[in-house]
């Protein structure tokens, strides 16, 4: 008789810890890296504007290459907490220190 006394305690409290076990969600942050450009930014870019001009609308490039120091990379990657990562890079011509063009590209497939 003890031992069933001793065991209800036990079992009831085994019993009402069990749900919270089950809904054991952690939270994931989303994780976003690089220069964030919106479409409204890159329809601000015209032919013709100087780097500083670019730079104030885009923002300053995750990428001046040394040698190739008339394009300038801007990359940008989101991981949602429970989603999957979006990627792209914007890339920016210039010639004689004036924008020429720039092409946008998906990169989400690619590998980091």
């Amino acid at each position: 008789m003890r031992k069933i006394l001793l065991l209800i305690p036990i079992l009831s409290m085994t019993i009402s810890l069990l749900p919270g076990c089950s809904s054991l969600n952690v939270y994931k942050i989303t994780v976003q890296q690089g220069n964030i450009i919106e479409d409204e930014s890159l329809e601000l870019l015209k032919p013709g504007m100087t780097q500083k001009q670019v730079q104030y609308v885009l923002g300053t490039p995750v990428l001046k290459d040394p040698f190739h120091p008339n394009q300038w990379d801007y990359y940008h990657s989101e991981k949602p907490g429970y989603g999957d990562r979006v990627a792209y890079s914007v890339r920016v011509f210039f010639k004689d220190g004036l924008m020429t063009h720039y092409e946008k590209k998906d990169i989400t497939q690619q590998a980091f």
